[in-house]
Parts: structure tokens; sequence; C-alpha cells
């Protein structure tokens, strides 16, 4: 049933007796999964990508796709052009309901989003196991508040002094939280060493991260989605001295077994998002990625050159460059992208041309080239 014609039936009705209809339709779900996807898209993910989120999900183990859809014959969620959408009455009782769960004080709810209860969670050190989500903005405009007495940053060398304004939250306040699979800390400029940051997160949006590259000892190896943008990335990965530079990571097994033995080779993760990261001018070496199935590099302003580490993902299905209005070419090597259907170039105005290989992807589907304009 459509939320206009479920409205007009409760019209009557007073919002502590919409809850209760509401919340009847959230504890008849059948399946845990179901629960919590609608708790995460009630708290973080209201309007997200239905595919894109899957990645997290099916990461988790959970039902994705049947538990989506158990939601929507529930009228709890519903897709429209792609997204996932909630009417504006289901985030508030999702969040009433991650309030009701566990207790008193945010350190023992399962989700938190309100940003002053975050940040005394990482200063007093109060995190907790229970913890199984954070979405921290810190807004860039002055008033951003930060843990006293931060450590200096181990990976000073590693910042862009333009963020000098960012205000520190320090690491290891994350410590205790063993079982979060989903961090989103946005302009957040995370000082001290990274190791206390646990391995099960699938799902990592970092928009504003201040770093040039991800230092080692930031633990990507279950990471489904990471999403980067609008960050100061030159480089996912600070190459290794042992590194030898050879273009073809894909017909190097010696080579892929040394990446994973030096904890540089991340199996798991299927979504990058590196918008608007204007420090790139070439794509980073995606070799480490071999199973990324959608890569955006939208509004890379200072993109020329793709990275032809590019040839070896494929798995890749969808790969985004719209408005890179820099970029004039792209590499030949792209012909082994054998499972790529979408390919979107829209508003790159400086591409002069296509490689003449393109017409070799043969799962392509869909190509962009709107207002390519210097296209010859």
């Amino acid at each position: 049933m459509h939320w206009d014609e479920i409205m007009k039936r409760w019209s009557g009705l007073r919002d502590d007796e919409i809850y209760r209809t509401l919340r009847v339709s959230y504890d008849v779900l059948s399946s845990s999964d179901g629960r919590s996807i609608f708790l995460d898209v009630a708290c973080f993910f209201g309007g997200i990508d239905k595919e894109t989120a899957i990645y997290l999900w099916d990461a988790c183990g959970f039902s994705s796709r049947v538990s989506i859809k158990a939601l929507i014959d529930k009228s709890l969620i519903e897709i429209i052009d792609g997204q996932l959408e909630l009417h504006n009455m289901l985030p508030e009782m999702g969040k009433r309901i991650v309030g009701e769960e566990l207790g008193t004080g945010p350190e023992t709810e399962r989700r938190l989003w309100v940003k002053e209860e975050i940040i005394d969670v990482l200063e007093q050190q109060k995190g907790t196991s229970k913890i199984e989500g954070i979405s921290l903005t810190m807004q860039e405009d002055g008033n951003n508040m930060a843990p006293r007495g931060a450590n200096v940053n181990d990976h000073s060398d590693n910042h862009d002094d333009s963020e000098a304004e960012m205000k520190p939250v320090e690491a290891g306040g994350f410590a205790s939280m063993d079982k979060l699979r989903l961090r989103m800390i946005n302009h957040v400029n995370l000082m001290g060493g990274y190791g206390s940051m646990h391995k099960r997160i699938k799902w990592l949006q970092w928009r504003g991260c201040p770093l040039k590259f991800l230092p080692p000892d930031f633990d990507l190896k279950e990471v489904a989605a990471l999403d980067l943008s609008y960050s100061n990335i030159i480089q996912l990965r600070k190459k290794p001295k042992w590194y030898s530079g050879i273009k073809d990571f894909g017909q190097q097994p010696s080579l892929i077994k040394q990446r994973k033995e030096n904890g540089t080779v991340f199996d798991n993760l299927k979504f990058l998002d590196l918008t608007a990261c204007n420090e790139l001018t070439v794509s980073p070496d995606l070799s480490v990625f071999p199973k990324l199935e959608k890569l955006v590099l939208d509004r890379c302003d200072n993109l020329v050159k793709v990275h032809e580490s590019i040839a070896n993902l494929k798995m890749l299905v969808v790969l985004s460059m719209r408005s890179c209005g820099k970029l004039k070419e792209l590499p030949d090597c792209i012909s082994r992208l054998t499972s790529l259907e979408q390919l979107n170039l829209a508003n790159c105005f400086g591409l002069e041309k296509l490689p003449d290989c393109i017409d070799e992807l043969a799962s392509l589907k869909e190509l962009d080239l709107s207002n390519c304009t210097s296209l010859k």
C-alpha cells in the first residue's frame, strides 16, 4: 500500500497511536536481518542507492534482498529511482526503537548519530561491544566539538596543512567497539594510531578525510564499501618498499601472494567512492581491490589520467567519471574490463577521444557521453 493511502487512513490518529501502529509492522518482521536493515536505513541511510547499501548488508551476512522485499511488503521502506526511502515518520520511529532497545546512555545503544553523544563516548572512552554503527559529522564551521588533550597525530606527515582547522578526534576512542560494522566519520580529523580501530568494519565513510593516503595500520580487510569523497587522498595506500611497479597485477600470482601476506590486498571491497577528490591527478592504483564492482570518480576536477591498474578490475560493473573536466582520454587497457556494464563520462568537457578498442567491452549496456563537447 502506498504511503499516501496509509496516511489518509490514519488522518484522525494521534502521534502515539500512529507509532504503535507502525511499531507492529516492525515487530512482526520474521527476520532479525530485516529489523537490522530497517534500523540502519532509519538511522543512517535514508535516500541511499539500494545496490550500494546491499554491499554492506551482504558483507554482514544478511539476506539483504529478501529482507528488503519484506520491508517493502510491510510499507516500512520504498524504492524510488533505485534509492531506499522512508516516509518522514519512520526515521523517528527507528531512532525511538534504538533508544528503547538496550537501556540508558548512548554507550548502551547499537547505533549512534547524535554528534555530542558520540564525542562524549569517544572522549570518555565509554564505547562498548554493543555499538554497531556510528555516524559523526564534524562540520568545518568553527563550532566543532573535539576531545580535550588529543594526541599528536602519529601520521602528521600524511596530513594536508589546508585542513589545519579541522578539530581532532582521538582514534583510540573506538578501541572497545569490537562489533562496530558501520563507521561514518565525515570531516573528522582522526588523531593517533589506527590499530585500535577494529577489523569488523564493513562500511567506512570518511568524507573530507584530511589524509593523503590511508596508513598501513588502517585495516580494510573486511570493508565492503569505502567512501572517501571530498577528501585529500592522492593514493589509497603508500607503496611498500618491495612494490615492483608491475602494471599487470592480475597476471602476477606471486605478487598477489606477496601483497596478501603484507596485508595490502583487500578482497572484500566492492564499492569505492572518490567523488570530488581534487588532489587526484591520476586515479589510484586499484590493483589492491581485485573484487571491486563499482568505482565512482565523479567531479575530480584535476584528474587527467586513469591508472592502468584499472585493467585488473575484472569484476567491475559500474565506472562513473562524470564531470572530470581535465580528463582527455582513457587508457586502451579499459577494454579488459570484461564485466563492465555502465560507463558514465557525462560532462567530461576535456575528453577528446575514446580508445578504438572500446567496442570490445562486450558487457557494456550504458555509455553516457552527454556534454562531452571536445569528443572527436
